[in-house]
């Protein structure tokens, strides 16, 4: 009997064609350009070695002005290079006057110039750190990814010129459709969804996403139908300080009409008492 009652509940879900939790079509955006190798600037660390010269070498903080203090250079303009650029530069100082064959490299050590913020329905939000070209898929992993129970599916990347860009994150996580590079100064929005939750004799209760139009069957059917001690004809939703009780097995036979639920409705099924 509880079988036939957990297939005729998947029918009036399937049968009411609503997919709870699902986003609409949003359409990525893959024209984003690459961005050239990691420019270094404010803050970051940087590891320069000199061959043969320790006291050439030594790591070193640019500052806010993007400047670095050398021993016998004195003011290195690092001005938006890359660690292979700077190293070059590096190179043509110590050139004139210094050195015969000069042979520098440049290591980024701490990356701190190009901030990205993550906020939103995220395992870890906050301020990031762009490690040379750095794509969004990548960066949701290093904030320890999504939060698929409070998401409604999409992923905006804001611009400091303002531009905004949305992706499906069901494309881009299984396909990297839309993923892009990512851009100093990029605010990354995992935008939160309303919930409603389920609890009680329910196989897998817990917080559902909410979607428009969700009911109540289709919610039992999103926490795995309910347990083999549930009883059917006593559940109810609190709602605003109010019971409204559920008679699932009226619904199902039709004689009473399928509840839609609101944000923030919390349903319960109680247990029987056979």
């Amino acid at each position: 009997m509880r079988t036939l009652f957990i297939a005729a509940l998947i029918t009036v879900a399937t049968l009411a064609n609503a997919q709870p939790g699902t986003a609409a079509e949003w359409v990525a955006n893959a024209s984003v350009p690459m961005p050239t190798e990691y420019n270094l600037g404010a803050r970051d660390i940087v590891e320069i070695t000199v061959f043969g010269e320790t006291s050439l070498s030594g790591r070193f903080v640019i500052n806010d002005e993007a400047t670095l203090r050398l021993p016998e250079l004195g003011v290195i303009d690092v001005g938006n290079r890359t660690k292979d650029q700077l190293a070059a530069h590096l190179e043509e100082r110590l050139r004139d006057g210094f050195l015969i064959r000069p042979q520098v490299t440049v290591q980024v050590v701490e990356h701190r110039s190009q901030r990205v913020d993550v906020t939103g329905a995220v395992e870890q939000p906050g301020e990031y750190y762009l490690q040379g070209q750095t794509s969004l898929l990548q960066l949701l992993s290093r904030a320890g990814g999504i939060e698929n129970d409070k998401s409604i599916g999409e992923v905006r990347v804001r611009r400091q010129d303002g531009t905004e860009l949305v992706v499906n994150y069901t494309d881009l996580a299984s396909s990297a459709t839309g993923d892009m590079y990512l851009q100093a100064g990029d605010v990354v929005l995992v935008p939160e969804g309303q919930q409603v939750f389920v609890g009680g004799e329910v196989k897998l209760p817990g917080a559902l996403l909410f979607a428009e139009s969700l009911t109540v069957t289709q919610a039992l059917t999103r926490v795995g139908g309910p347990s083999e001690f549930a009883r059917l004809r006593g559940a109810y939703i609190l709602r605003d300080g109010e019971r409204i009780v559920i008679n699932f097995k009226r619904i199902l036979d039709g004689r009473d009409a399928n509840i839609v639920m609101r944000p923030g409705d919390q349903m319960y099924l109680r247990k029987s008492v056979f």
